[in-house]
């Protein structure tokens, strides 16, 4: 469904109101709104008890630790692209004893073999290739230089589409987001409740920015209710299928999310 454009602006200039508590000329007042939002997906998580987590771009897949703290019976599974990464953490934590399916894939709009782009340079700064700046995408910074690796490509209905039951999605794939919800179009109706990192301008060639992952979610049938404003230009949004505001408690943690900003 084709989404109006007034309808994305409308949508986002609500969520935007919640900017009036919080001090946004520092650091801190953006790192509190993140830190609020990341806590309100966890009670939402703790009160809806979904079926299946997903965490795309999981990096240590501290997410999907947490969540398997606040919602035991959910399957958890955490998709880390980044072979540098996936080598570090997977030495570090055991994931299958804790209850973590923690697989180096890409979530892409495709199957099979893809070029993931490891930033190692920018600004005439070496990076460390185990970070958490790197993307299928490649950064429209001319400074920036990447080490191309080839890692396994799926896709979330390749991996969830035949499955049953509800679905919770946290996505911080660093602009590649309009890949993975390419690849989602039979997924996305079972989604009760998603994160997704978004920008407001383009830092990797070819990204959806934020307009067009709203208009792309919204058309979908998910409300977005919250935002944070961690960066000026990279924040986080969070989206709701209308029957998980039909949900008692999923409302209640929405509304006690809102009062206590509105607190002295």
């Amino acid at each position: 469904m084709r989404m109006d454009p007034f309808n994305v602006a409308g949508a986002l200039a609500r969520v935007s109101e919640a900017a009036q508590f919080y001090d946004l000329r520092g650091r801190e007042g953006r790192k509190l709104s993140a830190r609020q939002l990341r806590q309100l997906f966890y009670g939402l998580q703790r009160a809806l008890q979904p079926a299946h987590f997903v965490e795309a771009g999981a990096h240590n897949a501290a997410t999907s630790l947490k969540i398997r703290e606040v919602s035991p019976q959910t399957s958890v599974t955490a998709f880390e692209a980044n072979p540098y990464n996936f080598k570090k953490f997977a030495s570090q934590t055991n994931f299958a004893a804790a209850g973590v399916d923690y697989r180096l894939n890409a979530l892409t709009d495709h199957e099979g073999p893809v070029t993931f782009n490891v930033l190692i340079e920018e600004g005439g700064v070496a990076r460390q290739p185990a970070s958490g700046r790197s993307s299928l995408l490649t950064r429209t910074d001319a400074t920036a230089r990447h080490e191309e690796v080839t890692v396994t490509g799926t896709t979330l209905d390749a991996c969830f589409s035949d499955q049953t039951g509800t679905l919770a999605l946290w996505v911080d794939v660093e602009g590649a987001a309009g890949k993975l919800l390419a690849g989602a179009a039979r997924t996305l109706p079972r989604i009760q409740s998603l994160m997704i990192e978004v920008e407001t301008r383009a830092f990797w060639s070819g990204q959806w920015l934020h307009t067009d992952i709203c208009a792309h979610l919204m058309g979908a049938g998910l409300i977005p209710v919250a935002r944070d404003f961690e960066f000026r230009h990279q924040f986080n949004i969070l989206f709701l299928h209308p029957d998980a505001l039909a949900h008692a408690h999923a409302l209640l943690a929405l509304e006690q999310f809102y009062s206590a900003r509105a607190r002295p």
